[in-house]
């Protein structure tokens, strides 16, 4: 892809450090370098990475399942002066969703869920306005969930572990978004927490249970994971 925007190119090469699961070989394609050589080199992209002051940045171009270009910067661990690699583990934080759609669709396409299921069918009590929500509204962020990442509690207690329903529990507690359901878009991070409860409900599995079953495995995903909630583990390295 050809980035003639540095800002963009260093908010896509900022996202490795900031991004959640253990996808070691699939980085940054967006953020890639031109090979007709009129835009920065990639050790140049990752030398500003660094001088903008993220400890640490990796990138992983593949093209037909091989590795054509890679690069690292930094540390993956600056108290320990571990640097980093290009074969690192790393969180993908909320590329997350993305499985999360994709299993959600798996489960359409299998009929055993539908796009227009409420809320309040799989997880009656569990949002006021849950008769109103349906799973297209989660999937499209259209469903007036205040976005739990924004609560000061949340915010603050970095090293607490919440559960999902704790995490609902945060966001249905602000009112809703002025337009009803279904209507107008606002990101929010508590959508997809419901969805994921929402699919344990329907499979009777854990949602890394249902990952590993429906996704991981059968792609044959062997370095990904969904960490349980109680390990919150990632192999090394990471």
């Amino acid at each position: 892809s050809r980035l003639t925007n540095n800002r963009v190119v260093m908010r896509c090469a900022l996202a490795v450090v900031l991004i959640v699961v253990t996808i070691p070989t699939l980085v940054l394609v967006g953020c890639a370098t031109s090979r007709s050589g009129d835009e920065p080199e990639l050790g140049t992209l990752l030398d500003r990475v660094i001088a903008a002051g993220a400890p640490g940045v990796f990138v992983v171009l593949r093209e037909d399942g091989k590795v054509v270009r890679s690069g690292a910067r930094g540390f993956a661990d600056r108290s320990r002066s571990i640097p980093m690699r290009a074969d690192e583990r790393f969180r993908i934080g909320s590329i997350t969703k993305t499985f999360v759609a994709t299993l959600v669709l798996l489960l359409v396409e299998d009929g055993t869920l539908r796009l227009d299921d409420t809320v309040e069918h799989w997880l009656p009590g569990l949002a006021p306005a849950g008769r109103a929500i349906t799973v297209r509204d989660l999937l499209s962020h259209t469903a007036g969930l205040f976005d739990y990442v924004e609560d000061e509690r949340v915010l603050r207690a970095h090293e607490r572990r919440w559960t999902p329903r704790e995490l609902v529990a945060i966001a249905v507690a602000y009112p809703p978004e002025r337009s009803p359901p279904g209507k107008s878009f606002a990101y929010s991070s508590t959508n997809y927490i419901v969805l994921g409860l929402i699919l344990e409900q329907l499979t009777g599995m854990s949602a890394p249970a249902a990952f590993q079953n429906r996704i991981f495995e059968p792609l044959g995903l062997n370095h990904t994971s969904l960490p349980a909630l109680a390990a919150n583990q990632i192999p090394d390295p990471h």
